[in-house]
């Protein structure tokens, strides 16, 4: 994994082929219980290809770093382009964003599961601002759903205000 995290060429379609490699190995040592798993995670955020940022951004939030949440508030944001360098086409394009939302979403949860006490503000505001942009419905019941787990006094105050006291 360390190997293929550091993997590049010069060539463009070995590159490619190459970034989805990094773009892997990203993923699967976000999983992994290692410093050095940490360490690669790091080195990875430097990547020109976006992606393997992303990967490695969520895989630093899964393993409970801070250094994470900055990106994460940032890969939350809608008017942030979320897309590859390795897509292909729009439809490409919008699944991968629907992904990276998704993934990253999953990902403040993680974060927060580690620290319950962390001050989580900015990636609150950083979902309520992706909710305000009206994402995807899928994107939207999972934003829901980790605003409420990072904010639950929030959520039943705002429920309570809508649906009056019982």
């Amino acid at each position: 994994l360390e190997r293929a995290s550091r993997d590049r060429s010069d060539v463009v379609e070995q590159e490619v082929a190459r970034a989805h490699i990094r773009q892997s190995a990203a993923f699967v040592l976000g999983f992994l219980s290692d410093p050095r798993a940490i360490d690669l995670l790091i080195a990875q955020r430097a990547d020109r290809h976006f992606i393997v940022r992303a990967n490695a951004n969520i895989g630093l939030a899964r393993q409970g770093d801070e250094r994470a949440i900055p990106s994460l508030v940032e890969m939350l944001d809608p008017e942030v382009q979320q897309h590859s360098e390795l897509d292909k086409g729009a439809d490409e394009m919008a699944f991968t964003r629907v992904l990276v939302h998704r993934t990253t979403l999953l990902a403040c949860q993680s974060y927060h599961q580690k620290h319950p006490d962390a001050n989580l503000s900015s990636l609150a505001s950083a979902i309520q601002k992706l909710l305000d942009s009206k994402p995807e419905p899928m994107v939207r019941l999972l934003a829901e759903e980790t605003l409420a787990y990072l904010n639950p006094s929030h959520t039943q105050a705002e429920s309570e205000s809508t649906h009056g006291r019982n």
